[in-house]
C-alpha cells in the first residue's frame, strides 16, 4: 500500500490533543513533551513515519508520538537524564482545563497519575482524547484484549481510590 499524503492542516488541528498526549506520556515534564512532540512532527513531515491509511489519522499520529516517546525515553535513560516529575508537577502541567482548587479534580488527577503506565495511558486516551478502546489499543501497540484488561483494571482502581478520597472529603 502506498503512503497517503499528510495533510498539514489536519496535523495542526490535532496539536492540542497531541500536546496533552505527549505531556501525559512524559508525566508532566513540559520540556520533554515538547522534545517528543517536535521529533514526532519531524518524523511525520519528513516522511520518516508514513501513514498507510490502515487506521484513523489521529490514531496513527498518536502512535508515532508514543513510539517517539519510547525512543527518546530510552536514549535519556542511557544518558542518565531524569525526565519524570512527581505528581505535583504533573498536576501543574495540565493547565487551565484543571481547577486545582477543586479537591475532587486534584484527587482525580492524583489517582490517574498513580496508575501503572499502561492503565494511565489507556484512561488518558479513552477519557481525555475520546478514543475507543480499539483505537487506544492501536496507539499503544497492544492487543485489544490487553487494552480492555488495562481499561477495566484502571477504572476499578480509580473507582476505589476516589471512593476513599470522597469519604475523606465528606468527613472534613
Amino acid at each position: 500500500m502506498t503512503d497517503l499524503h499528510i495533510d498539514q492542516e489536519a496535523l495542526a488541528d490535532l496539536h492540542p490533543d497531541a500536546w496533552h498526549w505527549a505531556l501525559h506520556l512524559a508525566s508532566g515534564d513540559r520540556e520533554f513533551a515538547q522534545d517528543v512532540l517536535q521529533s514526532a512532527y519531524l518524523k511525520i513531515l519528513d516522511g520518516k513515519a508514513s501513514w498507510a491509511g490502515r487506521s484513523a489519522f489521529k490514531t496513527w499520529v498518536f502512535g508515532v508520538i508514543r513510539l517517539t516517546f519510547k525512543s527518546q525515553r530510552r536514549k535519556r535513560s542511557l544518558m542518565g537524564g531524569r525526565f519524570f516529575h512527581a505528581n505535583g508537577a504533573h498536576l501543574e502541567s495540565l493547565g487551565p482545563t484543571v481547577e486545582l482548587s477543586d479537591p475532587l479534580s486534584v484527587s482525580m488527577h492524583e489517582a490517574i497519575a498513580s496508575l501503572p503506565a499502561k492503565q494511565g495511558q489507556i484512561i488518558a486516551l479513552v477519557f481525555g482524547q475520546d478514543f475507543t478502546i480499539e483505537e487506544a489499543a492501536s496507539v499503544m501497540n497492544i492487543g485489544l484484549g490487553t487494552a480492555r484488561t488495562h481499561y477495566t483494571r484502571a477504572k476499578s482502581s480509580l473507582r476505589a481510590r476516589l471512593a476513599v478520597r470522597s469519604e475523606e472529603l465528606c468527613d472534613v
